[in-house]
């Protein structure tokens, strides 16, 4: 497991555990679950799994899916548990990452937090931290490194990041992404907390949580 994603935390795990066991217990498969609240089964699976950062909106759709409500207390507490245990580790990564600065090694890249889901802001902000703990490479530089060079202009990444913006287009993250290292797995967590921000198109309407996930490769560009 990549070091920059969240290991299942004993809480998380007791967490996803339950969920799991009343979903079962209803007959429903993830998917089934995702649909009724609107969040793809992938986010049901990671939630099921004790993978993090799973925010509470999250956790309460599914609750509203199963309609189990009788459990939104009890999941509620598990979940606090499971964030405080996340936030150690993250705390944890940190300094792990502080200790590779002092000795002259590359720093780790942000970690993305539940709470920079808050907001299409806090989200943005997380962004411009990821880029800065990237390099804090040109967005000239970061169209060169986005699926080589050759579907991003720059003016997509800078756009990105503007104050103001009300909606995330889920491609224009994921170049953003690719242009800052981010792949894989830890394009995973970062693209699982996008669906989870609470955006509007111009039209007021708010945005589908799903959206698809796109591959892509790591290409080497010389700084």
């Amino acid at each position: 497991m990549s070091a920059r994603t969240f290991p299942p935390t004993p809480a998380a795990v007791d967490l996803g555990r339950s969920l799991r066991a009343v979903r079962e217990s209803a007959g429903l498969s993830q998917r089934d679950v995702a649909a009724g609240c609107n969040y793809s089964h992938v986010m049901v699976h990671r939630a099921e799994t004790g993978k993090w950062p799973i925010s509470w909106g999250v956790v309460r759709g599914i609750a509203g899916a199963l309609d189990a409500e009788r459990m939104i207390d009890r999941w509620e507490s598990m979940w606090g548990k499971a964030q405080i245990e996340a936030e150690h580790e993250y705390a944890r990564l940190r300094e792990q990452d502080r200790l590779r600065s002092a000795v002259g090694q590359a720093p780790m890249r942000y970690i993305p937090r539940p709470s920079d889901a808050e907001s299409v802001a806090s989200y943005q902000q997380a962004l411009v931290r990821l880029r800065r703990s990237a390099g804090n490479p040109s967005y000239d530089e970061m169209a060169r490194r986005s699926y080589g060079g050759s579907l991003t202009p720059r003016t997509t990444l800078y756009d990105l990041t503007r104050p103001g913006r009300v909606e995330l287009r889920h491609y224009a993250v994921q170049a953003f992404l690719d242009a800052c290292g981010v792949v894989g797995a830890e394009a995973r967590v970062w693209l699982d907390l996008l669906m989870d921000v609470p955006m509007e198109r111009k039209s007021g309407r708010r945005r589908p949580l799903s959206a698809p996930v796109f591959s892509a490769q790591v290409v080497n560009h010389d700084r």
